[in-house]
């Protein structure tokens, strides 16, 4: 019986050590960074019309790694857990049912020559749609009308003008009514927000500058209620989570990050 009763105990340790070793290797990694630099601008008509933008010099950068960084390795799937996918159950699949209603503004958004692609992004509030594609040029429009109210360059409303380098994203924060743009930098691999200080983005905003462990290329956000959201393709699985209370209230804020 003794024996039997060792063996057990043993078989017991064993498998608590593994059962613990894999959690370990599923549990995720953790850090946290604050911004390197943070500003408030002018009123972005007092910049452009100082410094009016010339569209036609505006070029197109590319990740200099582009060729050689190889594409993420998802390890994981919804079967090691919930936190590394979605139950079938929960993803539709049968299109909408609700009607969109009639269109109620159309026009041409922004183009430019010499390089491809655009990849354009768009938000709209309230009054205003902001649209921004590559190199980094933004366009302020009307919402009602489509006139074209102000055109900038993202990499202007820093204090230090930083290059406009691409892969631009707009959002409408629409519980905070605040309009949020973003661009990666590819010397030092950083990630350039600003956020519009009030719901006007002719407005003034606050600019962010944060560091990625790696080149943050294609990077894309998502609104909650307690951060921004970032993912981009790099080179290691990583989700970045932006502290939006204090972004939206003009403060040094932090970055945190999991793999």
């Amino acid at each position: 019986m003794r024996k039997i009763t060792t063996l057990f105990a043993l078989l017991t340790l064993i498998s608590l050590t593994s059962w613990s070793q894999r959690r370990k290797k599923h549990e995720p990694e953790t850090g946290f960074v604050t911004a390197t630099e943070f500003h408030i601008t002018r009123p972005l008509l007092q910049i452009f019309t100082e410094n009016p933008v010339d569209e036609s010099k505006m070029v197109r950068h590319e990740s200099e790694d582009r060729d050689s960084r190889k594409a993420n390795d998802f390890k994981f799937t919804a079967e090691d857990g919930p936190e590394y996918g979605n139950d079938p159950k929960d993803i539709q699949n049968w299109m909408g049912e609700k009607n969109a209603g009639q269109l109620k503004a159309s026009w041409a958004g922004q183009t430019a020559s010499g390089f491809r692609p655009f990849d354009p992004s768009a938000a709209a509030g309230p009054n205003h749609v902001i649209q921004m594609i590559n190199s980094t040029t933004f366009k302020v429009y009307n919402k009602t009308t489509g006139a074209a109210m102000l055109t900038g360059t993202l990499g202007n409303l820093w204090a230090s003008p930083t290059a406009n380098d691409g892969d631009p994203i707009v959002l409408y924060d629409k519980a905070a009514d605040r309009f949020f743009m973003s661009q990666f930098g590819q010397t030092g691999n950083k990630i350039y927000i600003a956020v519009s200080t009030t719901a006007d983005p002719l407005g003034s905003w606050y600019t962010y500058t944060f560091t990625s462990p790696q080149f943050p290329d294609y990077l894309k956000f998502g609104v909650w209620q307690d951060g921004y959201y970032m993912t981009s393709n790099q080179a290691t699985q990583k989700v970045f989570a932006f502290e939006r209370s204090a972004m939206l209230s003009g403060t040094q804020a932090v970055k945190r990050s999991k793999s």
